[in-house]
């Protein structure tokens, strides 16, 4: 896309625009969009050396991120920063600072926001102080420290937006779609969180002041006229701040309100459901009905697939596997690993639909990718005999590689929706992110009470010639050597974006043995060829077959 391309670039802007969340596309239509960002990065030297492709390039970016793409968002950000400023429009430099702020807040690199922020400040000094990109990058830079749990820089930082010059209407139309009025609003909301946010970690009587300090902030909205998007935020938060306070059959009434009143759940201005859905789950489990806690729970992970906010959707899955472990302690009286997992086909179901929520959202692959990997690692290795004449271990515990294959890939719930889904290759580091999904799940795992298949599933990338991840260690134990091969195994036969036309599981077990034998352990290889000389794998091939 050449700059004589800037009506084209608006038209497509205006197509982008149009589509609903990216997360509910075919397949095909999201590599569409991938595609032409691909072109627009490409294109960028000479489109971004007009301001009118400044614009376009901007507002591009702003439609990718409100729709689920981030990474996309983050790519043409970057890109237009220092050519902004060369300009001399410092104010897209800002406001693209301010954008990749809140980008890093998502991913959770919190130095590298707060590195931007401060660019976004340089370049926003040459702006008048009624600009409101000032607000905005107090804002993230605020919302930061908030992750951080540095309370009170958080604080001084969103109070101190507040005692800003007012931002000019106008501008602030342009750049945030509100009036003056609602970005008030939102850094009244955003004090608010943060005070709740910081009262659910302290002891009273402190929480208790902090929960007042909340709703005093709240409050300033209802007697304002704000957005009707900010005056549900400001809903939710109260509702919150209600059960948190002790009087749950007030947050239920303010939470049954909002549904009576809400739009469908088609709906794409219907931002607010996967907040008041996470509320449900709360008051369910105040009520001690902890299978409706966990059903609410999972149906606002998935709400945030319509309802894009990336902040939230992480916030949910620690709410998800704390109701799962709930579950857990429950039915178990305690963390009783090898019992779960022995038994995880018949008892195991609240396991097994947090591999469901992550394997729906996970596009890549065509689906049941961790039924598969645990299928391999039974075929390599389900029976005493098949372990001995591999030379596997006697005492090798087969419910904790089955348990952890099952599991292993549960750290993608953490992974950002549009880097999981990403047709484009990836870049560094969209790799370190994507990379990260092997420690975040097992760090989910030890939370749930699985020490030992989180043990295993550190594994599952690492490889014999240290060329995997994430620490690039050559050693393994046996079980994870086994689970690392079942993975690979399945990886390379299984239908996905890039391979719609897998090659048969067979195939990809004599390159395991031949080609790629120095990637993987002895004792793993040792049970796949004994598994390929017995026909082992042919029920595997059904399975992929059948999808």
């Amino acid at each position: 896309m050449t700059a004589g391309g800037r009506g084209p670039m608006r038209d497509l802007l205006a197509e982008v625009s149009s589509l609903p969340a990216f997360p509910t596309l075919p397949a095909g239509r999201w590599a569409e969009v991938e595609k032409r960002t691909g072109e627009i990065l490409e294109s960028a030297p000479s489109l971004l050396r007009h301001a009118e492709g400044l614009d376009a390039c901007y507002r591009y970016a702003e439609a990718l991120y409100e729709h689920g793409d981030e990474c996309g968002a983050e790519e043409v950000w970057g890109a237009l920063v220092q050519e902004a400023a060369a300009q001399e429009r410092y104010d897209v430099a800002a406001y693209a600072c301010a954008r990749l702020s809140r980008c890093a807040l998502d991913f959770q690199e919190l130095r590298e926001g707060l590195n931007w922020g401060r660019q976004g400040r340089a370049w926003g000094r040459r702006l008048p102080a009624s600009h409101p990109v000032h607000r905005a990058l107090a804002l993230e830079i605020g919302l930061i420290h908030q992750r951080r749990q540095h309370w009170e820089s958080a604080r001084r930082s969103l109070v101190g937006t507040l005692a800003m010059d007012a931002p000019d209407d106008g501008l602030t139309h342009r750049w945030e779609g509100l009036r003056g009025n609602d970005f008030a609003g939102v850094i009244h909301n955003a004090l608010a969180g943060l005070a709740l946010d910081q009262a659910k970690r302290e002891a009273p009587p402190l929480a208790e002041r902090l929960l007042r300090e909340a709703k005093a902030w709240v409050r300033k909205n209802e007697s304002a006229r704000v957005a009707e998007a900010v005056q549900l935020r400001s809903t939710a938060i109260l509702a919150e701040v209600t059960r948190c306070q002790g009087d749950a059959e007030g947050a239920r009434r303010m939470v049954d309100g909002w549904f009576q009143t809400s739009p469908s759940e088609t709906d794409p201005l219907d931002r607010s459901r996967p907040l008041f859905l996470r509320l449900r789950s709360l008051l369910a489990l105040t009520d001690e009905d902890l299978p409706e806690a966990q059903r609410m729970a999972g149906q606002a992970f998935q709400a945030t697939e319509r309802c894009r906010c990336p902040l939230w959707e992480r916030d949910m899955v620690p709410d998800l596997v704390w109701l799962f472990t709930k579950a857990h302690e429950q039915r178990y009286s305690g963390h009783r690993e090898h019992t779960v997992l022995r038994t995880l086909d018949d008892g195991g179901s609240w396991v097994l639909e947090l591999v469901d929520l992550l394997e729906a959202r996970d596009g890549y692959l065509s689906g049941h990718h961790a039924r598969f990997v645990r299928a391999a690692c039974l075929a390599m290795c389900a029976e005493p005999e098949d372990r001995t004449r591999a030379g596997l271990p006697e005492d090798l515990d087969l419910p904790y590689l089955l348990g952890a294959a099952s599991l292993h890939d549960l750290g993608k719930l953490e992974v950002s929706w549009a880097l999981l889904n990403r047709v484009r290759p990836r870049t560094p580091i969209h790799e370190r992110r994507y990379q990260a999904h092997v420690l975040s799940g097992a760090r989910l795992l030890e939370g749930l009470g699985f020490p030992m298949a989180a043990r295993l599933v550190e594994e599952h990338h690492e490889r014999a010639d240290g060329q995997g991840y994430p620490y690039g260690t050559r050693y393994q134990t046996t079980a994870g050597s086994l689970l690392a091969l079942a993975e690979h195994l399945v990886g390379g036969s299984q239908a996905s974006h890039g391979r719609p036309r897998p090659v048969p599981v067979l195939e990809t077990a004599r390159w395991c043995l031949s080609e790629g034998a120095r990637r993987f352990q002895p004792q793993a290889l040792a049970a796949l060829h004994r598994a390929v000389e017995d026909e082992g794998l042919s029920s595997l091939q059904r399975l992929l077959t059948a999808g």
